[in-house]
C-alpha cells in the first residue's frame, strides 16, 4: 500500500513546526521525520525564522488513498 515509500524521498528538508503543518495538512503529500532521535533544531529551510527537524516528504501517487500524516 505504501509501495511509493520505497522510492527515494521527493524532497529532504529542514522544516520548522510551523511550515510542516502545511504538508502534514496537505493530502498530497506523506511526511516523516527523517531522523526520529534528532535532538539537535536546525534554521528552517523554507522560512529561515525558526529551527525545526529534518523531514523527508513524498509525493503519493493519486491513486493512494492513505489516512493522514502522522506526526
Amino acid at each position: 500500500m505504501t509501495d511509493f515509500k520505497i522510492r527515494p524521498p521527493y524532497i529532504d528538508l529542514c522544516l520548522c513546526r510551523r511550515c510542516a503543518e502545511v504538508y502534514f495538512n496537505d493530502p498530497d503529500y506523506w511526511v516523516e521525520r527523517s531522523n526520529p532521535i534528532q535532538t539537535v533544531r536546525e534554521l528552517c529551510d523554507v522560512c529561515s525564522q525558526y529551527r525545526g527537524f529534518d523531514y523527508s516528504i513524498w509525493k503519493k501517487p493519486s491513486n493512494v488513498r492513505l489516512p493522514k500524516s502522522h506526526r
